[in-house]
């Protein structure tokens, strides 16, 4: 059963063959910028199986921990970011949890632990990776 989600107008929308088993949340400063927040909360999709409709812009994010740009998309009218296409993550979209209406499964992992801020606390049973 396919899953969409969308943007916060609702012009982008991206559709997935399904929810997968868990989610990833990265604390990377770069992801705390971008998101205006404490870190992202993602999904992993092989990019193969990723539709995306509506107009979307890409900003190449640089200065990255691996030093390769990470192609940031989000919606051209209200500018949510939808997906990211970094480097460690090669052929893979990883998609913003929070566009699905249907709740993103629980976190299995949270990577640049590094950067967590200090009134987060791990998530209980998930893997903690320090740098990637």
């Amino acid at each position: 059963m396919t899953v969409t989600g969308t943007c916060l107008c609702g012009d982008v929308k991206i559709t997935i063959p399904s929810m997968p088993a868990g989610s990833i949340l990265c604390h990377c400063t770069h992801c705390q910028i971008a998101h205006g927040s404490a870190f992202s909360s993602n999904i992993v999709v092989s990019s193969d199986q990723v539709i995306v409709e509506g107009l979307t812009k890409t900003y190449i994010d640089t200065g990255t921990v691996s030093g390769q740009g990470n192609p940031r998309t989000f919606c051209q009218k209200c500018g949510t970011i939808v997906f990211s296409c970094p480097a460690p993550f090669k052929g893979n979209h990883i998609i913003k949890a929070g566009i699905f209406k249907d709740k993103a499964p629980c976190p299995v992992k949270e990577i640049m632990t590094c950067n967590r801020l200090s009134y987060i606390k791990p998530i209980v049973g998930a893997e903690q990776v320090e740098v990637m």
